[in-house]
């Protein structure tokens, strides 16, 4: 009795150190797993942020257009001369790598604006 009990022992301690040998490779793969996801959320995080910062540029810009649909017709042809060539927003690395995803930016880019349609006959 004391033999058949060892031996079952034994079968029952070789098949729990199978199962202990795929709990911990599927625990390895679960954690590189997530160690990948966490990659890919700080490069969201990143690209969230720069997409805020350009989000920030253009409407500063169209703040301004807004002000001289506003204004008086006289002031419009000057301050629409006066209005930058094009939306100015920080350029900055999009990853979020250099973990200061407020930080100010260390240079600009401009997008140029669209190119201008002719107005209708008789408009203006």
């Amino acid at each position: 009795m004391f033999l058949a009990n060892f031996r079952d022992g034994t079968k029952r301690r070789k098949g729990l150190l199978l199962q202990q040998k795929q709990l911990n490779s599927t625990r390895a793969t679960l954690l590189d797993y997530q160690a990948k996801l966490n990659a890919a959320d700080r490069h969201l995080q990143g690209t969230r942020a720069k997409l805020e910062q350009r989000l920030h540029g253009l409407g500063a810009f169209l703040q301004r257009l807004a002000a001289v649909a506003a204004g008086p017709v006289a002031s419009a042809d000057q301050q629409l001369k006066d209005m930058p060539a094009g939306v100015t927003i920080p350029d900055g690395p999009a990853d979020g790598a250099d973990g200061a995803m407020g930080s100010a930016p260390e240079a600009t880019q401009a997008i140029p604006p669209a190119e201008e349609e002719a107005p209708p006959p008789g408009a203006r």
